[in-house]
């Protein structure tokens, strides 16, 4: 889903300008909104509200754990991988459970600068399990830049590349495969920086099974 216009043009430049402001180095930086509060402003609207309050009912919780990312691309993958490879899979546990994550971008899409997602993946089991138990492919990600090990990831060029504007957000399922886009060859905007920050969401109730704190709706 992609909510168009999130942000007005001083709430983009409010986004665009923060990793500067804080000579913030090409990467990841997480928990930005509790770092600079001011950013709370991007995300409490109640056009945003009202669509969590559609997607995950009026009883939700805003996840603590948020990153802000400049010019870091990465391969396909789930948000999810991590938890199953630990035993804790909460989708199974309880299957009303619901977690999404929201993306906002401070450019264009145009030429590589936002999200690639593989649509309905999250109907599907999660591939990237493999890749953990796999030596050879942990040994390639160690060695290989991104640059070359993207063309040995499984499954990363599936999906499509989504179109939108500085200020849209995107909400997609925690199990969605999904990854940066890739820049273009002969890129025109090459020279414009790539910065977008997420937040996860979840549904509220709390309630405790196999000694796991499971996040879930009432029945």
């Amino acid at each position: 889903m992609i909510i168009k216009n999130l942000l007005d043009d001083n709430e983009i430049d409010l986004l665009n300008n923060l990793p500067k402001k804080i000579k913030m180095s090409d990467g990841v930086i997480f928990d930005p909104f509790v770092k600079f509060p001011e950013l709370t402003k991007l995300i409490m609207k109640p056009e945003l509200i009202n669509t969590l309050n559609e997607i995950l009912g009026k009883d939700f919780i805003f996840l603590p754990d948020s990153t802000l990312h400049k010019n870091r691309r990465n391969v396909m993958h789930t948000d999810t991988t991590s938890w199953i490879q630990s035993g804790m899979d909460l989708f199974k546990e309880n299957l009303s459970f619901k977690m999404i994550t929201l993306g906002i971008y401070g450019q264009d899409s145009m030429n590589g600068q936002g999200l690639r997602i593989v649509d309905g993946s999250h109907n599907e089991n999660d591939p990237y399990l493999a890749i953990r138990k796999n030596i050879l492919m942990k040994f390639l990600r160690k060695v290989l830049p991104e640059r070359i090990y993207k063309y040995f990831h499984l499954k990363n060029f599936k999906g499509v590349d989504l179109k939108t504007d500085a200020g849209d957000a995107i909400i997609f399922d925690v199990r969605v495969w999904h990854r940066s886009q890739y820049k273009k060859i002969f890129s025109k905007n090459v020279e414009k920086e790539r910065i977008a920050i997420f937040r996860g969401f979840v549904r509220i109730i709390l309630s405790f099974q196999k000694n796991i704190l499971i996040i879930a709706p009432k029945k």
